[in-house]
Order: C-alpha cells, then structure tokens, then sequence
C-alpha cells in the first residue's frame, strides 16, 4: 500500500509540474553562441539605426518603440559599433541628430540600452544595468522594471498606483537602479499627480519594461513592453491535484496505518504504528529543508520532489516483492490471543473491584 500512496503522491507532483509549466510560460534562452541586445527609444521621433555589422541590420525604431538584434560571438564578449540617426522631428530639442557609438554584446546574455539625450541635449545611448536579469521568482509574481530619464525618476509625482480596494502605490523613484521589481498582479494606473496618463495589467509570471518619456506637448508618455509571458489558469485546474491529494491522504493512508498495524507482531503493534508516524514528520521536514534550498525556478523543485517520490515508489516496489504477509490462521491465532488476553484482564479487574 505503500507503494500504490507513492504512485499517487508522485502524480500529484507531476501534475503540479505541469501546472507550474503551463502557468509560468515561456523562458527567454539565449544560446552559449549567442549574445542578444535591445535599444529603447526614448524619443518622439524615428532613430534610423545604422551598422557595418552583417548580424545587424538597419531598421527604424519607432517613439518608445524597441528594437532587438541577436549576435554570433566568436569569444565571450564583442563590440559593435552601430550609428543612430535621429528623423527632423527631433531637430527642436536636440543639438546633433547623429550618434556614433559602441554598444557591447556578450555570450548567452542580453543588455539593454536606452537611446536618450544629455544635459546638453546631445543623442546619448546609455546602458541599462549590467545584463538583463530573466530569471522569474517562484511565487509567480509579475516583474516590472522603468527606463527613463533621470529627471523623472526623481519625480515624486510619478506613480504606478492600483485599481484594487487597497489602492498600493510605487513611486517611480523606487525603480530608480532600473532593476526589475516583484510587484503583484492586477491593473495599475500610472498617474502624474492626479492626472492619469496610462493603465497597465500586469500578468503573472510575465517580465515587464515600462519606457517613459517626456512630450514637451502632452506631458509624460510610457508604453510597456512584455517579455516571457506568462500564462493565465483559472483556479478551477487545480482541482486534479487535489484531487490525488485525497486519495492518497485519506485512502491509502488509512490503509497503509491498518497494514502496519495488522502485520506488526503482537507486542509491539504500538511501536510499529509510531515508527509509521515518525516517517511522517521526517517526511514533512525533507520537504521544509527542501522548500528552503535556493531553487532559482520553481519547476526544478517540482521536478527534485517528483524524483525523491519516483525513488522512493521503486524502492517500496521492490520491498514489496519479496515481503511475505502472514497467514490467514496466523493472524486468527493472533486475534484470539488478544481476546483471551483482554478476557483476562477484566477478570482480573472483576475480581481486584470486588
């Protein structure tokens, strides 16, 4: 019985593998040949990006727009020199339209860079961080970074502010180091005092960059750009692995307290059924000392809980081949004893009353 428990624990696991599969969605991978790197605009004008390069081609980015370019690498890092041309309507606010520069290209990872403009109103391509950290958080919570200027980042006016009852409000200088930031799920606002200048869902186990600019016309603009998405479940898909969950908790778990107990020799039939308990709790700590471990995504501790309970169904199966269970008069014998035993003591207690 203790292997028919396994089998159903270890389904149950396996489907919530699958679950966690489905709901965090697809994973960015960059190849150990590849290096990947993404330029946002920051402008209300077209930028016409120009390179020698044959791994990259020339496009046009759009006003807040993206643009994302994969590189073969012949060592661990490169650099590509790339030129950005900015279109006549940008010519009002900026004194040179044209930029040459490098921009920096490593093995298996991506970098980030933002097409802005400096004090001097001079094209500026700035480096957002040191690589772009894709990794999801086990508790399928939505990751948000915002790239901007750095004079709106130390606006205190600016903030993502929910829709929810709670009304839980991030200040846009908490995202100053333009790292990502757990944040929950659910419709946000982005306000500028009291004006609200866009809306936004955040959808769990998805990656999000929020670009922001200044319209010298209309104020701060932002577009979001999802990377990674995740997958929306409804709750109801959990039932299957409840499901498992009674059947062996409340099924096979009882049966396998009265196998222990039935086929335990007489006088320590007790003893047995603690051993049995005892297991429990050792089993309830592996899994508190594995849930502690650094698993950087949750799948992979899925996976290590469905291969200690794979282990652990072949090596009940195996036990239970060459288990011998008692006789039938063996264990006719044994009942009759205890009843002669218990017979015995209330005769006994009979006679100490009187």
């Amino acid at each position: 019985m203790d292997n028919i428990y396994s089998d159903k624990y270890y389904n149950n696991k396996t489907i919530t593998l699958l679950y966690q599969f489905s709901y965090k969605g697809e994973s960015t991978v960059i190849p150990t040949t590849e290096g990947q790197f993404v330029v946002y605009n920051g402008f209300n004008c077209n930028a016409r990006m120009l390179s020698s390069s044959p791994w990259v081609d020339n496009n046009d980015i759009d006003p807040l727009g993206s643009i994302k370019f994969k590189y073969k690498l012949n060592s661990d890092e490169d650099v590509v020199n790339i030129q950005m041309k900015l279109d006549e309507a940008c010519n009002s606010y900026l004194n040179y339209d044209d930029l040459n520069t490098n921009v920096t290209v490593s093995r298996g990872e991506s970098i980030s860079y933002f097409l802005t403009s400096t004090v001097n109103k001079e094209i500026k391509l700035r480096r957002i961080n040191h690589y772009d950290d894709f990794i999801k958080p086990k508790n399928g919570h939505p990751n948000l970074r915002i790239i901007t200027d750095d004079n709106f980042m130390k606006d205190k006016s600016l903030a993502l502010v929910t829709t929810r009852k709670n009304h839980l409000s991030y200040n846009i200088s908490s995202f100053s180091n333009e790292n990502f930031i757990q944040m929950s799920s659910g419709n946000y606002s982005f306000v500028h005092g009291e004006k609200v200048i866009s809306n936004i869902t955040l959808m769990p186990a998805t990656i999000y960059t929020l670009v922001i600019r200044n319209n010298d016309s209309y104020g701060p603009e932002s577009k979001l750009y999802a990377t990674d998405e995740g997958n929306y479940l409804h709750i109801l898909w959990q039932t299957p692995q409840y499901l498992f969950m009674i059947l062996a908790d409340v099924i096979f778990v009882a049966t396998t307290i009265e196998f222990s107990f039935t086929e335990a020799p007489l006088r320590i039939k007790s003893f047995i059924s603690a051993c049995y308990a005892m297991t429990q709790s050792i089993g309830n700590l592996v899994v508190v000392i594995i849930s502690a471990l650094s698993f950087h995504k949750q799948v992979h501790e899925y996976l290590f809980f469905s291969g200690l309970m794979l282990a652990n169904a072949l090596l009940l199966t195996y036990l239970s081949c060459n288990y011998k269970y008692k006789s039938f008069r063996q264990r006719l014998t044994e009942n009759r004893d205890c009843e002669e035993d218990l017979t015995t003591n209330q005769n006994e207690l009979q006679l100490g009353v009187k």
